[in-house]
């Protein structure tokens, strides 16, 4: 198999013969071209297995439409850039699928030769929630989260170890702080900075952050958002007293994310933006566009285009 490090980037490269080349065919185009990465299993079908989720650089809103398109391609290849695949807490297999542009057949999806492994991280994290209490909620006070690696499998002081807590979806690099309702120990709100040195150790392999409080905003305790994920990230490498090259990780026995659970009788808003908006603009003048939603991700790679 081919292997991939987690929660890194790389390139798909498809190599073949007659592939979709010309631009002026009616139905099988180069640009439309697809490919979707599903789970290795026994009994796989490329037409109707869905895409796992936090796959980032190609999305399927359905099992047979994905994009987008290959970066760059011709007769003999085809070329994705910038894909990545989330960290889990054991190495597992994928299998790439490819269609030459008829998508909506679900027969016309092909499972490429070969499997595509992604290793585990050296380092998992977990928590441990106080006495009583069976899942994390939004009154949930105080969490001890703990991170740990193999013996041997790094060499890295745990003392220099940092951790950041971001939305699901968004990498280690693209949210450069803490949230705001995060809160490591008895130190303020961790915005522009990590989470500091852990509070204590279990052995050389094992850091522990104690009384991490998932909710405060200034000096007043406020709920955090329910039903919200959370990727947790780590930095194991320091350069002049700062934390570098954080990356993400996986919980002990699989789980991606650090989920924050809703409470009975809590009605969430879904977020995203606003359907059946409307806009009026005059010819020839330029036009300020607002476009209206609820708890839209910052920062945001939304784009529009207007046809």
């Amino acid at each position: 198999p081919q292997e991939v490090a987690s929660d890194t980037e790389f390139d798909l490269v498809i190599e073949g013969v007659n592939l979709p080349e010309r631009a002026d065919l009616r139905v099988v185009t180069a640009g439309r071209q697809r490919v979707k990465i599903i789970r290795a299993r026994q009994g796989a079908s490329c037409g109707d297995d869905p895409q796992p989720a936090g796959l980032v650089g190609i999305g399927c809103a359905t099992p047979t439409a994905c994009s987008p398109g290959p970066a760059h391609s011709n007769s003999t290849r085809a070329v994705w850039t910038n894909l990545r695949i989330p960290a889990l807490a054991t190495t597992t297999e994928y299998i790439v699928c490819y269609n030459t542009g008829l998508t909506f057949d679900r027969l016309a999806w092909q499972a490429l030769p070969g499997r595509l492994r992604v290793g585990r991280p050296a380092y998992a994290w977990d928590v441990t929630l106080p006495e009583g209490v069976t899942k994390l909620t939004r009154t949930t006070a105080e969490v001890e989260l703990r991170v740990s690696r193999p013996a041997f499998s790094s060499y890295s002081d745990a003392s220099s170890w940092r951790v950041k807590v971001v939305p699901y979806g968004f990498t280690c690099e693209e949210i450069a702080y803490t949230q705001a309702h995060v809160v490591f120990g008895d130190g303020a709100r961790q915005v522009g900075r990590d989470s500091g040195p852990a509070s204590g150790y279990d052995g050389p392999d094992v850091a522990i952050w104690e009384r991490v409080r998932l909710y405060d905003v200034g000096d007043e305790l406020v709920a955090a958002p329910t039903g919200r994920n959370f990727t947790i990230c780590l930095s194991d490498q320091q350069v002049n007293g700062r934390a570098v090259n954080f990356r993400a990780i996986a919980q002990e026995g699989g789980t991606t994310s650090l989920t924050i659970h809703p409470e009975e009788g809590d009605f969430p808003h879904p977020s995203g933006v606003f359907v059946d908006q409307r806009f009026s603009a005059r010819a020839g003048q330029s036009k300020e566009l607002r476009v209206l939603g609820h708890d839209l991700p910052l920062p945001s790679y939304d784009a529009l285009r207007i046809v």
